[in-house]
């Protein structure tokens, strides 16, 4: 209901207004009536009105000074002016004032109704531009953290939209999330207004951003903790850092979307997050993966299955951020699948797949933890002839050699031609695919894990011939070396 003030200094004048029209039915409610502009103005300065009917000529303070004064609140709200005169003085300086309409007494029925109609499209189609300047408002913000803002669009976001920026600037932003399904945008930008915080838009159905402009470490905390408060502790707060430059703001947005995709991962449901560089040194994780690729190494299942659960738990208390373990994960899964011949095989295919396609920490460890092992690959094997396995143990030891199924054959002190019969029943593939193959998942596994030129790696696994290396490569994995790096990391 709209709120409406009737000024007059005639009682009579008052309670017929009251009775002149069915206010109600406009969705107003007359809330106080005042016999002069002095209490009128006492009143406003503690309540909230939307329309005001004021007469012009009354004791104390006049409808006119009223109104004058009463506009200095900033407090926003239509009006109308009553007389019992017409003179054209009163209705210049009520014009002046922004009056939606000048009535003369005695008031008229249908023009009063007619007036009050007026000013309800009025409010409509104030609600409706605001609306829509809000929207531009949100998306100006939403441009600024994306670093998408250009220098005039943000003096736009400064000139047009009120936000100060503070002498001593400092911008932290903060992704909200509701822990409650359900529409809590109403309740979420009341309590904003409440708080006094002016810049936030909405991310999605749950999320919400907050931007907090000039407050140290402990107003911010302060601040949020009164925000959680007031939406009844029912949100998550995923924090970024505090930025100087309003220009670098996209690096707080930055963090604050690292808090959440870290807390979400690990499964995480504190209120307040912040996103920390993992604290697990190079050294140690240079130390878990020698241990790990050792038991690999050794194939036996057992030490392997029991180095994978210890690492997995290291990597638990690490807190890596969830791009970096998925990608150590895949290098484990490759180095496992390499020593077992096994890298081309549907299951390699599958696991690659669940790596990256896992959404939380649990997930990528029940990939890693069950069912790792290529078993069915390596029933194969066992059953390789002691050829084979001499001529693989070849492969996988001097590989970035100018190895040929001939000089294989002379180390071996067998026929080539028998040799290369015996390989391909056993393997599946002949032997000049079979080191393709084997050369192409190393320089997949280097690629991953080092920043060493492409040529550099084509050379190292034994391609002398760059232009065939990045045919094969392609031919085999889809995508040319430059683009699977690029794709992973």
């Amino acid at each position: 209901m709209y709120k409406v003030l009737l000024v007059d200094d005639e009682y009579m004048i008052l309670a017929g207004l009251k009775k002149l029209i069915d206010w109600e039915s406009l969705g107003m409610e007359i809330v106080e009536t005042a016999r002069n502009g002095k209490k009128a103005l006492d009143y406003i300065m503690e309540h909230p009105i939307d329309i005001i009917l004021t007469d012009v000529t009354m004791p104390v303070l006049s409808g006119i000074d009223f109104i004058q004064e009463a506009q200095k609140t900033a407090q926003p709200f239509k009006f109308i002016i009553l007389s019992g005169y017409q003179e054209f003085e009163y209705v210049k300086n009520g014009m002046r004032l922004g009056a939606s309409n000048y009535l003369l007494k005695p008031i008229d029925k249908e023009e009063l109704y007619h007036s009050l109609e007026n000013i309800l499209k009025e409010f409509e189609q104030e609600k409706l531009y605001n609306q829509a300047d809000q929207v531009i408002f949100e998306g100006l913000l939403g441009r600024w953290i994306r670093n998408e803002l250009r220098e005039d669009q943000f003096d736009q976001l400064v000139e047009n939209y009120l936000f100060k920026v503070p002498e001593d600037p400092s911008f932290t932003v903060v992704i909200v999330r509701s822990r409650q399904k359900g529409n809590w945008e109403t309740s979420f930008k009341e309590t904003c207004r409440e708080l006094n915080i002016s810049l936030y838009f909405s991310l999605n159905e749950t999320e919400k951003v907050i931007i907090l402009a000039g407050q140290d470490s402990k107003m911010m905390e302060l601040e949020l903790n009164q925000l959680s408060e007031t939406l009844k502790n029912n949100c998550l707060f995923f924090i970024g850092t505090c930025i100087k430059q309003p220009g670098k703001v996209y690096k707080s947005y930055k963090y604050a979307l690292k808090a959440k995709d870290h807390a979400d991962f690990y499964g995480k449901q504190l209120v307040f997050n912040k996103y920390k560089e993992n604290n697990m040194t190079d050294l140690t994780l240079s130390g878990l993966v020698t241990d790990l690729n050792e038991g690999i190494f050794s194939k036996n299942i057992q030490r392997i299955s029991k180095e994978v659960s210890l690492f997995v738990n290291q990597l638990i208390d690490g807190q890596m951020n969830a791009e970096n373990i998925k990608r150590l994960m895949y290098l484990v899964l490759v180095n496992i699948y390499l020593q077992f011949d096994a890298i081309e095989s549907d299951k390699f295919l599958k696991k690659t797949k669940a790596i990256f396609d896992s959404e939380t920490f649990n997930e990528l460890a029940m990939v890693m933890e069950t069912d790792l092992l290529p078993l069915d690959e390596l029933k194969k094997q066992l059953l390789y002839s002691d050829l084979t396995k001499q001529t693989i143990e070849i492969v996988q030891t001097e590989y970035m050699e100018d190895l040929n199924l001939k000089g294989i054959a002379k180390i071996l002190h067998v026929n080539v031609m028998y040799l290369g019969q015996v390989f391909k029943k056993e393997t599946g593939k002949s032997f000049s695919k079979y080191l393709n193959h084997y050369r192409i998942n190393l320089a997949k596994e280097l690629l991953l894990r080092s920043k060493e030129p492409v040529n550099d790696i084509a050379s190292r696994i034994g391609y002398q011939n760059q232009g065939y290396f990045y045919k094969n490569f392609k031919n085999l994995v889809g995508q040319s070396p430059r683009e699977f790096r690029d794709q992973i990391q």
